[in-house]
């Protein structure tokens, strides 16, 4: 994120390996919330995998947006509230 430049956008950065707990664990992401002091219904996560991003996002009820910079076909079990291909697409969702 440093690197990249963008560590300025964010409040918080849940690390998996400082908290013992690792995606689609429900604990990451009950731990960020509490970190942020939002409810599931407050948030929107962005993620890149199905197995990890999706799965734990929804088993605590938070809306989801797969980033699929690869345009890959989705199973038909999966059902992300939005779908981008890149990144610069979130502002669309925002406007």
């Amino acid at each position: 994120m440093q690197a990249a430049g963008i560590e300025h956008f964010f409040e918080a950065v849940v690390v998996s390996e400082a908290i013992g707990f690792a995606k689609p664990s429900p604990e990451i992401f009950h731990y960020a919330l509490s970190s942020l002091n939002l409810t599931p219904a407050e948030v929107l996560y962005v993620g890149d995998s199905l197995k990890h991003d999706y799965a734990g996002a929804t088993q605590v009820k938070i809306d989801f947006c797969y980033y699929n910079r690869k345009n890959q076909n989705l199973p038909q079990e999966a059902k992300p509230k939005f779908m981008i291909s890149g990144l610069l697409n979130l502002l669309r969702l925002f406007n």
